[in-house]
């Protein structure tokens, strides 16, 4: 099941500086610092095929399989070493064996008194330093290996580009809302320490020999700050179930519920596959927990729920009441008619050069006033105006995902007179 909010004129006028920052923090990671570490990965296997190392450590993989009584991790074992394409595969398995390497690190499978020990030896550090030079394996968070900084990095490493796209596109749509709600600092700290409890959570799920990539558990803490902070604020919905899909409008946070029920059915049903759906539930409790805190806050900077509904200017109905100025007198030089016919809104393009006309069954309108008001620019002024009020500009403002933000805009010239009586 997919559910997604979406937003408009909800909150008051925020330029989302932390979202932009951790986008950006993540693009330039993924095409910059991870854009080798593929070509990194082959050198280092190519290196160990070449080496002593397979005619050493993959026997004694296997001898020590054997004495644990693991047939079944044997007969696979077994079958990727017959093929030498297989061997990432081979070390992988081997590599998630913690029991096993620390006793290989520590010279207690390979002892100095074999012959080979010292070429092994020298081996084995040079490709482990090579494996240290691959990004994404140096500052992923390893269970077997835990460390304050890898609980930190992990978030903004990615396993590809489509891991990368679908988190960014998630982030963006959730993210301004909540950081107009809490503030630039704020919305950071719930991000950070939200990834901190997704870690804590598949670690406590998963156990040994398990790695951690990608930003999706600090983005669940984003969804379950924002299904708490907007709480009982009925917003749009699209959500996604098989082949039926569909838009409903339901308080935000009947939306925490279903997130987590999600992410924990999948966790029963796919177990420990490639996906960290127990670094998802965690994200989005520790964001849920730490948004609780904050509510009234994040309150005050909501719009009333009628502002939502407001419709644009251009969709709006033309004003209908006499503007200010001297108009002129009934059979005067400028003749006036009587205007039945109600004028079309303003186009977009036209607003910052047009002026507004009374409309109406009740408004009188000069025509060659009219006329000359139509070639209306800021450089030259109608040849007769009578009275027009001259539309002034508005602090002008654009969407960005349920976000508004301020743009800075000119107001147009005055209120002009009319000289033709």
């Amino acid at each position: 099941m997919f559910l997604m909010p979406y937003l408009r004129n909800v909150t008051r006028p925020h330029f989302p500086v932390g979202v932009i920052l951790l986008v950006v923090i993540n693009l330039f990671v993924f095409f910059g610092l991870q854009q080798r570490d593929e070509a990194r990965y082959h050198l280092a296997f190519e290196y160990y095929a070449q080496s002593v190392l397979p005619r050493l450590e993959l026997p004694a993989y296997a001898d020590y399989l054997k004495k644990q009584r693991r047939a079944d991790d044997l007969k696979k074992f077994e079958q990727l070493s017959r093929h030498k394409e297989a061997l990432p595969y081979v070390l992988h398995r081997m590599d998630k064996d913690a029991v096993f390497m620390r006793a290989l690190r520590a010279g207690q499978v390979i002892t100095p008194e074999h012959e080979d020990y010292a070429q092994w030896r020298q081996a084995r550090e040079h490709f482990e330093r090579s494996i240290d030079s691959i990004t994404i394996k140096r500052y992923a968070f390893d269970t077997d290996h835990p460390s304050w900084l890898t609980a930190f990095t992990h978030q903004f490493l990615h396993g590809g580009t489509g891991h990368l796209i679908g988190n960014m596109v998630v982030l963006i749509a959730i993210a301004p809302a909540v950081e107009a709600l809490l503030g630039t600092g704020l919305f950071l700290l719930i991000y950070l320490l939200g990834g901190l409890g997704a870690v804590a959570l598949h670690w406590l799920i998963v156990g040994s020999g398990s790695g951690l990539v990608g930003a999706s558990g600090a983005i669940s803490a984003v969804m379950g700050a924002f299904a708490v902070l907007l709480y009982k604020r009925r917003i749009p919905f699209f959500y996604f179930v098989v082949v039926y899909f569909d838009i409903v409008r339901a308080p935000a946070l009947i939306a925490l519920p279903i997130w987590l029920a999600n992410e924990l059915l999948q966790l029963v049903w796919n177990g420990n596959s490639q996906i960290a759906y127990g670094a998802h539930i965690g994200g989005l409790l520790t964001g849920s927990l730490l948004a609780w805190f904050f509510r009234k806050r994040a309150a005050a900077q909501l719009l009333p729920e009628g502002a939502a509904k407001r419709p644009r200017r251009m969709d709006r109905p033309a004003p209908t009441h006499r503007p200010s100025g001297i108009w002129p007198k009934l059979g005067g030089p400028c003749a006036t008619t009587p205007s039945t016919k109600r004028v079309a809104p303003t186009p977009r393009w036209r607003r910052r050069q047009t002026a507004t006309w009374p409309t109406g069954a009740n408004a009188s309108t000069c025509l060659s006033c009219r006329r000359a008001a139509r070639n209306f620019t800021r450089r030259r002024a109608p040849s007769c105006a009578c009275g027009p009020t001259i539309r002034k500009r508005r602090a002008s403002s654009w969407r960005f995902f349920g976000v508004t933000l301020p743009w800075p805009s000119r107001a147009l010239i005055s209120t002009t007179s009319c000289w033709c009586d």
